[in-house]
C-alpha cells in the first residue's frame, strides 16, 4: 500500500466565505460549456496555481493539483467510481504475491515529445522519483519500490509492504508518467509539461499563477472520457471571489463552503456533497523545537491542542458539512470511533498548567504560514492561543505557499489534508518533511508509517487506531476538526461521483 497524494493545501476553504473579498485571479468574461465534441469549453475555479508541472514534485490531491496534472498526463489507472479503479495506460493488472503487481501497458501512447511510453518510461519514471532532488512527497514509498521492464508492454513492481492499494493509489496521483526526456531534465517541467494526456498546455490563453489553459490533444486515445475541446483553469485569492466567479459564469465548477452553498442553490447551482474526509487545522511543523524551542516540549504542544475550542471554530466554519475534532481522521474514516473520546477538550486552565509545567508560564511566539483565504481560521486559533500567553504571527503567502510550506522555514501552518484511504494518508501525513524532527521522533514516524502500510485487514485496522491515538497524543497538529469538501456547479455541467475525487477534470462532462 502506498501513500495516495494527499492535497497539501494552505486555506481552510470552508471557513474563508465570510472573510474580505480579494478579487484575485483573472478578469475574464464568462465561459461558455455549449458546443458539441471538440468545441466544448469548460472553466474551472481554483484557488492554488500549480508550482509546476512535474507529477513527482508537486503536491497532488482531489482539489487542488490533480487538475493540473490529470490535463496532460496520463495514469496507469483511473478512478471509475467510490473505491473503484479502472484502467488507464494499465489495461489490466495482477498480484501474483502480496508484495508483487504487474501491468499489462497500453501499446501505441505517445508522450508529446514523440517518446513512446512503454514499460522503460514507466521504470524511468519510478527511479526518478526515487532519487528527486528536491525529495518529492513520494520518496518515503518510493524507495521501497522496485521496478522491472519485463517487455515493452509489461512492467512489474515490487515492494517490501502488501501492494492491494498500489491500484488505488496510482489512480489518485502516485501513477502520473512523464516523458523520460523531461525527466533528464526535470527544471524542464517548470513551466512546461511533456505527457501522454488528453491536452496539452496553450501558452497563449495562459497567464503563470492566475490562468492556465489547455486545448484537445488531436491524436489522444481517449476522448470520450474528457468531452470538451478546451478546459482552463483559473485561479483566485479567496473562497467569496471563487464563489463569485462560479456565480456569475467566469467559472463553470469552484468548491464550495458552508456559508455559500445555500446562496448557490439558490443562484441555480449544483451543490455536490462529499463526505468528511478532508481534515482541517494547524499543523506544527517545527516538532524538534528547533527553531521555536518550546514546541519540542509536547506539554507545550499539547497546551496548544487544550487552549482551542474547536466546537466554536468548527460549528462557524464548518457547520453541517463538519466534524469537530483533535484527532487527524473524522467520523467517515477509519480510526476515528477508537479515539473519538480522546480528542482535546476545551480546557484553557489546563493549558496554561501545561505550559507552567514545561518552564513557559509567560507564553511564547508562534510564527504561523498561511495565505488570505486561511486567515480565518488562523486568527480564530491566534485569539484563543493569546489567551494562554501564546503569541502567534501569522505572515500570508498567498502565491507561494507550497514553496513557503516545503522551505523548512515555518514553525507552524495552516492546512488541509484528504484522509482516504486512511492507511496511506496517515503514512503520508506524519511522512511529510515540513520541518526539523528528533532522531526519536523521526523512529516514531517510521515506525507508524510501517505499521499502517505493511499491514492488511483486521491488523491493519488495529495499527490505524494506534497511529490516530500517536498523533493525538504527541500532539503534532493542532486539529480544528474534519469536512466534507463540497462543490458548486453550473447546471450545464454533471459531475461524475468518483468518491474521494470531488469534480475533477476527469469527473466533469456536459449535461445531459
Amino acid at each position: 500500500m502506498f501513500a495516495k497524494r494527499a492535497a497539501l493545501c494552505a486555506a481552510i476553504a470552508a471557513l474563508t466565505a465570510t472573510a474580505v473579498a480579494a478579487c484575485g485571479g483573472p478578469s475574464s468574461t464568462p465561459t461558455s460549456t455549449s458546443g458539441s465534441g471538440g468545441t466544448r469549453a469548460i472553466a474551472i475555479g481554483l484557488q492554488f496555481a500549480t508550482i509546476n508541472f512535474n507529477p513527482w514534485l508537486v503536491p497532488n490531491g482531489p482539489n487542488y493539483s490533480l487538475n493540473y496534472t490529470s490535463a496532460v498526463y496520463d495514469s496507469l489507472t483511473t478512478l471509475t467510481g467510490p473505491d473503484k479503479v479502472g484502467p488507464g495506460i494499465a489495461t489490466s493488472w495482477t498480484e501474483p504475491n502480496p508484495t508483487t503487481l504487474e501491468m499489462t501497458l497500453r501499446p501505441g501512447i505517445a508522450f508529446a515529445d514523440g517518446t513512446p511510453l512503454d514499460a522503460a518510461a514507466v521504470k524511468a519514471n519510478f527511479d526518478y522519483a526515487r532519487t528527486a532532488s528536491p525529495a518529492g512527497s513520494l520518496v518515503t514509498y518510493i524507495k521501497n519500490l522496485t521496478t522491472t521492464v519485463v517487455n515493452a508492454t509489461t512492467v512489474r513492481f515490487t515492494s517490501t509492504v502488501p501492494v492491494t492499494d498500489l491500484p488505488f493509489d496510482f489512480a489518485t496521483g502516485a501513477g502520473f508518467i512523464v516523458s523520460p526526456k523531461a525527466l533528464a531534465h526535470p527544471s524542464s517541467l517548470n513551466d512546461q509539461p511533456d505527457g501522454s494526456g488528453p491536452y496539452t498546455l496553450d501558452a497563449s490563453g495562459t497567464t503563470s499563477g492566475q490562468q492556465y489553459t489547455f486545448t484537445r490533444r488531436a491524436t489522444y486515445w481517449n476522448k470520450a472520457a474528457f468531452p470538451y475541446g478546451k478546459v482552463t483553469l483559473r485561479v483566485y485569492s479567496s473562497q467569496q471571489a471563487l464563489d463569485s466567479a462560479v456565480r456569475s459564469g467566469q467559472v463553470q465548477v469552484a468548491q464550495g463552503a458552508a456559508q455559500t452553498n445555500a446562496a448557490d442553490k439558490a443562484a441555480g447551482l449544483t451543490v455536490v456533497p462529499a463526505p468528511q474526509i478532508t481534515t482541517a487545522g494547524i499543523w506544527i511543523n517545527d516538532e524538534a523545537g528547533a527553531a521555536v524551542k518550546p514546541l519540542g516540549d509536547v506539554r507545550v504542544r499539547q497546551a496548544l491542542n487544550y487552549a482551542v475550542d474547536r466546537k466554536a471554530i468548527a460549528a462557524l466554519g464548518f457547520g453541517a458539512d463538519g466534524t469537530a475534532t483533535s484527532l487527524v481522521v473524522g467520523p467517515d474514516s477509519p480510526g476515528y470511533r477508537a479515539n473519538a473520546a480522546a480528542s482535546y477538550p476545551y480546557d484553557p486552565a489546563k493549558a496554561k498548567a501545561l505550559l507552567a509545567q514545561a518552564g513557559y508560564p509567560d507564553g511564547f511566539t508562534l510564527p504561523m504560514l498561511s495565505t488570505q483565504s486561511g486567515d480565518l481560521l488562523a486568527q480564530a486559533v491566534a485569539g484563543y492561543l493569546r489567551a494562554i500567553g501564546v503569541t502567534v504571527q501569522i505572515s500570508d503567502h498567498n502565491t507561494d505557499f507550497v514553496q513557503q510550506a516545503t522551505s523548512g522555514r515555518w514553525a507552524s501552518m495552516v492546512f488541509e489534508w484528504s484522509m482516504d484511504p486512511a492507511a496511506q494518508s496517515i503514512a503520508s501525513l506524519v511522512s511529510a518533511n515540513f520541518g526539523p524532527h528528533t532522531p526519536q521522533q523521526d523512529a516514531q514516524i517510521q515506525a507508524l508509517a510501517a505499521q499502517v502500510l505493511g499491514t492488511t485487514g483486521t491488523a491493519q485496522s488495529t495499527a490505524i487506531d494506534q497511529a490516530v491515538a500517536t498523533i493525538n497524543q504527541q500532539a503534532w497538529f493542532v486539529m480544528v476538526g474534519t469536512v466534507g469538501l463540497t462543490y458548486s456547479t453550473a447546471n450545464t455541467v454533471s459531475c461524475t461521483d468518483l468518491g474521494l475525487a470531488t469534480c475533477l477534470l476527469s469527473s466533469l462532462h456536459p449535461a445531459k
